[in-house]
């Protein structure tokens, strides 16, 4: 089934709340049946709180919005940058002009291209943070750490640089 995108999103945030939710509760009945110690919930609980915040912060960053306009802007100052530049280069001969032009404009149009690629990090784009790979590598650690058989395998890159 196919949700828009407003929707889908709707749907993901009610369920990461819904998740941590339910870990809440999962804590505090741990700590009802004395499995787990004031402490431990303490800082189990903590650590839930930071997960949330991390979890906020990155979800601000996806929903960080670039206007049009900062790149048209970016693109104007840089080409206001090469009309003087070229009059300033005027006496030099045109074959000279037009090399020292490329070669010192080539870099900021560039790095404009490069900064329009790396504006949304969670896109599943080459360019990304491989979150999923990250997440992967972070259970697998977990696993390996309560010493459990079943360990799932990295992530593999198809096409995409993986960390």
């Amino acid at each position: 089934m196919y949700y828009p995108h407003a929707e889908f999103s709707y749907f993901l945030i009610f369920y990461q709340n819904l998740l941590l939710d339910y870990q809440a509760k999962d804590l505090s009945e741990l700590h009802q049946l004395k499995v787990i110690n004031s402490f431990q919930q303490i800082q189990i609980d903590n650590t839930l709180v930071r997960l949330i915040a991390a979890m906020g912060k990155a979800e601000r960053i996806n929903n960080t919005v670039f206007p049009r306009t900062y790149r048209k802007a970016l693109h104007l100052i840089i080409l206001t940058f090469l009309v003087f530049l070229s009059v300033a280069l005027t006496d030099f001969s045109l074959l000279a002009e037009t090399v020292i032009i490329t070669a010192i404009t080539i870099p900021f149009f560039l790095l404009e291209k490069i900064a329009f690629l790396i504006q949304a990090p969670f896109e599943n784009e080459p360019t990304d943070t491989a979150m999923t790979s990250i997440s992967r590598t972070i259970e697998i650690n977990i696993r390996q750490l309560l010493e459990e058989t079943d360990i799932p395998e990295g992530i593999q890159s198809e096409g995409f640089y993986v960390l």
